[in-house]
């Protein structure tokens, strides 16, 4: 039985975009709004979200020509934001960034792509 994918997640919807980028910006206003007192950021964080921020931006326009790549973007972001998590001082707020790629996998995963 085909199941149809809910229009909120149609490809050219803007509210997954809007979503996405929230959790994103949700994360980097709260690691540039870090008091001296709750320590310092290394410049590792920054290049991470950095590198967070590049995969996203380019992941529809590689996903359009080579529908493989969601599976190596899903992968490489979940790297970036496991090593974020990984990074001292340890700051849960990174793992909002999984919302992002919970969107990503919604909106560009076949239906039926799930662990059976």
């Amino acid at each position: 039985m085909a199941t149809k994918r809910a229009a909120f997640f149609h490809p050219e919807s803007p509210l997954p975009f809007i979503l996405y980028f929230l959790a994103y910006l949700s994360v980097l206003i709260r690691v540039l709004l870090r008091t001296p007192k709750e320590g310092t950021v290394h410049e590792i964080v920054y290049g991470l979200l950095a590198l967070f921020l590049a995969l996203s931006i380019v992941q529809p326009a590689i996903s359009r020509r080579w529908p493989a790549w969601i599976h190596i973007h899903l992968a490489l972001l979940s790297a970036v934001i496991c090593t974020l998590l990984l990074t001292e001082p340890r700051l849960d707020y990174y793992a909002l960034l999984f919302i992002s790629l919970s969107i990503v996998a919604v909106q560009y995963l076949p239906l039926g792509a799930d662990v059976k």
